[in-house]
């Protein structure tokens, strides 16, 4: 029979009442769509990738795994693609370049400065086609969230951030990374497969040289890092050290990541296969 791990004092101590925790390892949120669970789980992974501990995380004498991960809020990206609303007003009201970025620059007026863009991207329609392009294949694009949560397609690690509140300087409060990735990320790290599968998602998922991801790079101020700024959580819980579901996990995720595609590609099929999982291990 799997070992059944304890869960750490805090872990505990944070739970208000600990039912569903001690069967399933977390409560479950209707709001975290399987798209959701994957951008959690791809942050997790990007976070502990950058200190060397991707699906490497140690367990000794039968203890739950203990790290804390972060998470970049990137607050000026996300305000730039999905809280510009008068973008596309003042180009089709305005006639020159110099007009458009006056214009907008006056409207768009937050905390950051950013007459940068307009040294970066020259013509006003390149930066818009940029901004709108972002917006349209953004994940779950047709849903009404508010701007803090919504969240672009993962072209590579500079697209990954944390979901946060409407105040996007506070805390978050887990409506749609409602721990479900951290799951994920946990069943995958307990496999045999591990390290061949942490290879897999950095080479062929999380490419530092798609096109798509160096911009937005470019969308940044000069002095704001990718990973400033950034939100920190403690790993959550996962009840059973050993199971065969994660085992078959790791193998279909290898199967597929195997395949002659790229990781765009991938990326959707493996969606849905999160899903099917997800429905299988707790149905």
């Amino acid at each position: 029979m799997s070992t059944r791990l304890e869960a750490s004092a805090k872990f505990k101590k944070d739970v208000n009442i600990w039912v569903d925790e001690a069967i399933w390892g977390h409560r479950f949120y209707n709001d975290q769509t399987p798209w959701l669970v994957f951008l959690e789980f791809l942050a997790i992974f990007q976070s502990r990738s950058y200190v060397g501990k991707a699906l490497n995380e140690s367990r000794s004498n039968d203890e739950h795994e203990k790290f804390q991960y972060n998470i970049p809020r990137l607050i000026p990206i996300r305000q730039l693609i999905f809280n510009n609303p008068h973008i596309r007003y003042v180009h089709d009201n305005y006639q020159s370049d110099p007009e458009r970025w006056r214009e907008w620059l006056k409207i768009f007026s937050f905390d950051d400065d950013f007459l940068y863009l307009q040294d970066r991207f020259g013509s006003f329609i390149r930066f818009l086609h940029v901004i709108e392009f972002f917006q349209t294949t953004a994940i779950e694009s047709h849903r009404q969230r508010r701007w803090s949560s919504r969240f672009l397609f993962p072209y590579g690690p500079n697209c990954l951030y944390a979901d946060l509140p409407a105040n996007a300087n506070g805390s978050p409060d887990r409506r749609f990374f409602a721990r479900s990735g951290e799951l994920l990320y946990l069943m995958l790290n307990r496999s045999s497969k591990a390290k061949e599968l942490a290879d897999m998602i950095s080479e062929k998922l999380l490419r530092k040289d798609d096109t798509w991801n160096r911009i937005i790079l470019a969308l940044l101020p000069g002095e704001e890092h990718i990973n400033s700024n950034q939100v920190s959580s403690s790993i959550g819980y996962l009840p059973f050290a050993e199971r065969p579901e994660y085992e078959r996990i790791a193998d279909t995720w290898i199967n597929l990541l195997s395949l002659d595609l790229s990781g765009e590609a991938l990326l959707d099929p493996l969606m849905r296969f999160i899903f099917f999982a997800h429905a299988y291990l707790y149905a």
